[in-house]
């Protein structure tokens, strides 16, 4: 549907396609036992680390391939076996493609494979894609990649991302670059065979959508005349077990505030290919909650207001309100606008926006509570 802009038409004709598709090449039954031997040893293939925005990677080394000399069959069924692995291992998630370029000839560019490739992203693998790094492009091959970006959908070539070894730490960290990249990862490909995995409804819990997406929080606090204002401090990491970007260390508000802001260090994106979602709950009472709360420490109503720096990116349901005096609460859930253009690396960068207004008042109608910012 997403691929498809919410065409239901144009998205079941390619269910029912890739339907087709997968019982014909008999994929869900594919294994490495009915892989060439050979070809896997060759290395050209194969994922490994991951992007900035925590995919794995699957790697094209395009030096090692030999237009003509691998059979074409094989080929093609060795990059199957690496999508469907991918996606039984990462759970669905997004991966990224690099194709590996350095000392790539006319006799590397196989135009066949790599149409090939781009025809199961275009047909069968539709939301798969994070980015399509292309690493030390020689010149000489420029126009063939003219050529390849007409076959890309409109949406991918956005995706691709020619780089050289002083720039692709921009989507590649030094410690998950290969040495030949300008990294510090000495690794030599050697096949291992796929481990058995739990379905992802009993993965564990590091291993679960939900990831800490680090946010920066500005939590102002305004009592009539006078304002008091809490600043999140920066300070983020991405983790080898979880893959998560957490950002910490926020100053809480103090009691003398008219309001306390809970959690104020991070909030919690449960993300997939298809949504990128979190809740937050805002409360006035006197208890210090769990989740991300605003508690109001006095006896009349408080108007509260949630805003972001990036308005076109989240839709933030509601945004406006009023809390009863000693126990309202409301939830607000925040949902990316487009969660293809927001992985982790992106929502760390992104600030929320807690306004709080005391009325002096126990009830107020909904133009009172909409004037009150």
């Amino acid at each position: 549907m997403m691929h498809h802009d919410n065409d239901q038409a144009l998205a079941l004709e390619m269910v029912i396609d890739t339907f087709k598709w997968r019982k014909e090449l008999s994929v869900n039954d594919l294994t490495h036992d009915q892989l060439n031997k050979k070809l896997i040893d060759i290395g050209n293939l194969f994922p490994h680390n991951r992007d900035t925005d925590g995919f794995r990677m699957l790697i094209f080394s395009v030096s090692k391939h030999t237009k003509g000399v691998h059979d074409m069959d094989d080929m093609k069924k060795l990059l199957i076996y690496w999508l469907e692995r991918l996606e039984r291992e990462e759970y669905g998630k997004w991966i990224s493609v690099v194709f590996d370029m350095r000392d790539t000839g006319m006799k590397n560019m196989d135009m066949e494979f790599i149409q090939y490739m781009i025809h199961l992203f275009k047909c069968y693998y539709p939301w798969i894609l994070n980015n399509i790094i292309v690493l030390e492009m020689p010149w000489l091959l420029n126009a063939m990649w003219t050529i390849i970006k007409g076959w890309l959908p409109p949406k991918s070539i956005a995706k691709i991302k020619f780089v050289k070894k002083n720039t692709i730490l921009e989507y590649v960290s030094k410690e998950q670059c290969l040495v030949g990249w300008g990294g510090t990862d000495d690794f030599q490909f050697c096949f291992e065979p796929e481990l058995p995995r739990p379905l992802p409804w009993a993965a564990p819990a590091g291993d679960q959508e939900a990831k800490k997406v680090g946010i920066f929080f500005l939590s102002f606090v305004m009592d009539g005349a006078a304002a008091g204002a809490a600043v999140a401090a920066a300070g983020a990491a991405v983790t080898a077990t979880s893959y998560n970007a957490v950002v910490g260390g926020a100053h809480p508000i103090t009691a003398r505030s008219l309001v306390t802001v809970s959690p104020a260090e991070e909030l919690v994106f449960n993300c997939t290919r298809y949504s990128c979602s979190a809740s937050l709950s805002i409360s006035n009472h006197n208890n210090f909650p769990v989740f991300f709360k605003v508690t109001n420490h006095n006896n009349f109503l408080v108007f509260f207001k949630v805003k972001t720096t990036s308005p076109e990116k989240f839709r933030v349901r509601p945004s406006v309100g009023a809390l009863a005096a000693g126990g309202g609460s409301v939830t607000v859930t925040v949902n990316a606008s487009d969660p293809t253009t927001l992985p982790p690396a992106q929502l760390v960068r992104e600030k929320f926006l807690v306004l709080a207004k005391d009325s002096s008042t126990h009830q107020a109608s909904q133009q009172e509570v909409s004037d009150a910012f």
